[in-house]
């Protein structure tokens, strides 16, 4: 996964406090090479996928979780060795417009959008949920599962 991240560089004024930020884009694995102490705020999109023009099937829910769930374990347990301690982040995962998926299926259903299992990983890594927001548009198949987490 690619992450953009911010961190302290060139000044930019917010309500009189003078912040340091720094944009660039790494996988997370790589990202102890480009920082040198930790950071206090992150803020960062995973690769939602390829446009979708069907909605998503028990199936294919169960091999996205297959191949997301680990990537996303290895990326977040590197990314949080860089957080300074009380840090936040600010991730966008997606979430699918779905096909109705059978009760006690490992993911979740909120209406029709199907997202993924993140709070278990979240908690086992040592992450705090402190918010959890779906954003999307009328019509579209891919949406936008917002956490907000503290180290």
């Amino acid at each position: 996964a690619r992450h953009s991240f911010s961190d302290g560089g060139s000044g930019v004024e917010s309500d009189g406090a003078k912040a340091h930020v720094k944009l660039f884009v790494s996988s997370a694995q790589a990202l102890n090479e480009q920082l040198t102490e930790p950071v206090d705020l992150l803020v960062t999109e995973v690769f939602l996928g390829n446009p979708r023009v069907n909605t998503l099937d028990q199936t294919e829910a169960r091999r996205l979780e297959f191949e997301l769930i680990p990537l996303f374990r290895d990326s977040f347990g590197a990314l949080k060795q860089l957080l300074k301690p009380d840090a936040r982040a600010v991730v966008a995962f997606p979430a699918f417009k779905s096909t109705p998926l059978r009760r006690g299926y490992g993911g979740q259903e909120d209406g029709t959008w199907y997202r993924l299992p993140l709070k278990s990983l979240f908690e086992s890594l040592g992450y705090n949920i402190l918010g959890n927001h779906l954003y999307y548009r009328e019509g579209q198949l891919v949406a936008r599962d917002i956490y907000v987490l503290s180290t």
